[in-house]
């Protein structure tokens, strides 16, 4: 499969992705996620963790990272247990030398600022489609849960395999928001799909 966006950005970027490829193998890619109280505070503790490396390696559009003085914003749909866990876990962190913030967002109408969003499929799918065009042109990765979450439209997919935390991308939806992920980033994915 052949697409615009498999560039390693250099032997610098390349060996970024050497080393991200040894932290996701080794502790957050495919980590167990340990017993879950009933709200799934450790999936979600994995999930930020997870959201945070892999956030790192994936170059947006000159127009989002260009402006070093804004923070990176990761907004959270109608999930305020999942953004108490990143806010916990992210604020004080940086990406691209850039502050974490995490913004609760009441529907993805309204993530228009933020650099990542978590949402559902269902959330996806209700977005006109005027705006759904509109969040890709600011360049926003959506986040979400499951292979239904790709068929939708996302571009990166959390998915618990055998009690683990794994990971798809959709490159279409991916190429559609200007992201870049390296050839070596899309190899540690359980599965790569173009919709």
């Amino acid at each position: 499969m052949e697409t615009g966006i498999l560039k390693p950005g250099g032997s610098g970027r390349l060996r970024g992705c050497l080393v991200l490829a040894a932290a996701l193998v080794s502790g957050v890619l495919f980590a167990p996620v340990v017993a879950q109280s009933a709200e799934g505070v450790d999936e979600y503790r994995a999930k930020a963790a997870f959201l945070y490396n892999f956030s790192k390696f994936v170059i947006w559009p000159e127009s989002v990272a260009k402006d070093d003085e804004r923070p990176f914003v990761i907004g959270v749909v109608e999930n305020a247990p999942m953004a108490a866990v990143l806010t916990k876990e992210l604020v004080g962190k940086q990406i691209g030398g850039r502050s974490v913030v995490v913004r609760e967002v009441r529907d993805l109408r309204n993530a228009e600022g933020c650099e990542v969003a978590y949402c559902t499929s269902a959330q996806l799918k209700a977005l006109p489609e005027s705006r759904r065009i509109r969040l890709e042109r600011a360049g926003l990765m959506t986040v979400g849960d499951g292979r239904a979450f790709l068929d939708a439209g996302g571009v990166l997919a959390l998915e618990l395999v055998e009690d683990r935390l794994a990971f798809e991308i959709n490159v279409g939806a991916s190429r559609r928001s200007g992201l870049q992920m390296s050839a070596n980033l899309l190899g540690l994915a359980l599965s790569v799909v173009d919709r």
